[in-house]
């Protein structure tokens, strides 16, 4: 099992209509990306967008299959999770050899390949390919035509976040004594906690969204921000409790958490990269992410694609050569978070607008992936649009402006509702 690579495409718009992309950058060809072209209002909370009526309310068998779907990808993610966490654990106390693979480990082995079946035959249970067929997938299960494909996407895709998560939480290949133990135990243990607890939030609201209750543009990371925060600031302090700086500076932990050295540093990494990978997950399930847009869909007529010399447009599917793309308008994927991107994304798609949806919880918009913006697009002209005034970002686009560079930056005016962005012309 891989862990899944770090470029996510973000939400790109077209107009009428919301365009989200959750794959790699090598799926540009698959995962569309349109132009739109009138004014858009981008709330402090959410992009409330406009979907299509593939979008709409759910019919009852799709609603149970879309369910079963979210709730099987939650229940194996905390089950495998929490039995490769244990045999690490074990690796750490000596009562397994250092160096062992606890993949391939018989008992652990055992219980992941039990997880997988009884999700394939859970979800296959409640979901025929007619149905999964009239359903939209994201990331990489974005296209499956048949339920035994859905299955088998869910659980390589739900293997391979669990996969990321351990790799994070583990790197001392040593046995470990008492402080260090406990500190690397309850970490790892909060980590999963977050994850279950913030997928089986989200997911209720997925699931109102599909059965109508609330509207298809619901952006259920706002509407759930009050217990996934709590929930969130809970474990954090569990972990901070627990990691003494001392003691968590002699743990070493893989990426993206390698370097950090006290217990803040640890929780704030483990906490926040478990919840953008369950995000993550949210996507593959449901077909959007925790916001509120909508996926993508193939093209219809070739009027509505971005002209000029290197667009190359065909009926269902959309690329431009040389993996490049230009757009109006591109808000930013996970509230800036540096981990859905790489610099290169923001080479490869590029925008006259960016606009970023976040308040600085859990340090998003992250520096970094502003530093991955500017520094791809160098002297280039163009605007970043901010929902909310962060002052870390303050700073960093005042000492990054006198360097040549171009862009604006609109900041939302206390007081008002959203920040206007006028593209087209």
């Amino acid at each position: 099992m891989g862990a899944a690579g770090p470029s996510r495409l973000g939400n790109i718009m077209k107009s009428g209509q919301a365009t989200v992309t959750g794959g790699p950058i090598a799926k540009i060809s698959e995962e569309e990306s349109l132009m739109f072209k009138r004014s858009w209002l981008v709330p402090a909370l959410a992009v409330f967008l406009t979907t299509s009526a593939a979008f709409a309310t759910l019919t009852p068998d799709e609603q149970k299959c879309q369910k079963q779907v979210g709730s099987q990808g939650g229940v194996f993610l905390k089950k495998a999770l929490a039995a490769i966490e244990k045999c690490h654990n074990d690796i750490s106390a000596g009562r397994l050899p250092l160096g062992t693979d606890c993949l391939a480990e018989p008992k652990t082995a055992a219980k992941i390949t039990s997880y997988a079946n009884k999700l394939k035959y859970r979800v296959t249970n409640k979901c025929t390919t007619a149905i999964v067929a009239g359903l939209a997938f994201g990331g990489q299960c974005n296209g499956v035509s048949t339920v035994q494909d859905l299955a088998t996407c869910l659980i390589q895709t739900h293997e391979d976040q669990v996969n990321a998560w351990v790799n994070a939480a583990y790197a001392t290949n040593t046995v470990l004594n008492a402080d260090q133990k406990t500190c690397q135990k309850y970490a790892a243990r909060a980590g999963l906690s977050f994850a279950t607890k913030q997928h089986r939030i989200l997911r209720s609201c997925k699931d109102r969204v599909s059965k109508g209750i609330l509207p298809p543009a619901t952006d259920c990371r706002a509407y759930s921000a009050v217990p996934i925060t709590q929930a969130y600031g809970k474990l954090a302090a569990n972990i901070a409790a627990n990691c003494p700086d001392s003691t968590t500076a002699t743990l070493a932990f893989g990426v993206p958490c390698a370097g950090a050295a006290s217990g803040t540093a640890l929780a704030t990494c483990l906490l926040r990269s478990h919840g953008d990978g369950d995000e993550d997950m949210i996507l593959v399930e449901y077909g959007i992410g925790s916001g509120g847009a909508a996926l993508a869909e193939p093209i219809t007529d070739t009027a509505d694609c971005v002209g000029g010399p290197l667009s190359r447009c065909r009926v269902g599917d959309y690329l431009l050569k040389n993996d490049k793309i230009h757009v109006d308008l591109l808000k930013m994927p996970h509230h800036g978070s540096a981990r859905n991107v790489a610099r290169e994304f923001f080479e490869q798609v590029t925008a006259d607008h960016y606009v970023i949806s976040a308040d600085g919880r859990f340090d998003n918009p992250d520096l970094e992936m502003l530093k991955m913006l500017t520094e791809a697009r160098g002297a280039a002209e163009y605007t970043v649009y901010l929902t909310n005034k962060v002052p870390d970002v303050k700073t960093f686009f005042d000492t990054d402006l006198p360097k040549g560079r171009k862009y604006k930056v609109v900041v939302r005016e206390d007081g008002k509702p959203s920040v206007r962005v006028a593209v087209g012309g």
